[in-house]
């Protein structure tokens, strides 16, 4: 009988913090956005930070 092992694949989603993302030149243009969208001590994923961006331009102004 052959043991067969199962090989476990996780892929880790990266995260990042206000001040990396604020930092990045992907979000350059965004700056101000992200300053107002996200909190300090919390961590984001690229996905995260996108929803909110998109949200935050959508928006509708008051």
């Amino acid at each position: 009988m052959v043991n067969e092992s199962k090989i476990e694949t996780t892929t880790e989603i990266p995260i990042f913090t206000k001040e990396q993302l604020r930092n990045s030149r992907k979000y350059r243009n965004e700056k101000d956005i992200l300053g107002v969208v996200l909190e300090d001590g919390k961590d984001y994923t690229i996905e995260e930070t996108d929803k909110l961006i998109k949200d935050f331009k959508e928006r509708k102004v008051k």
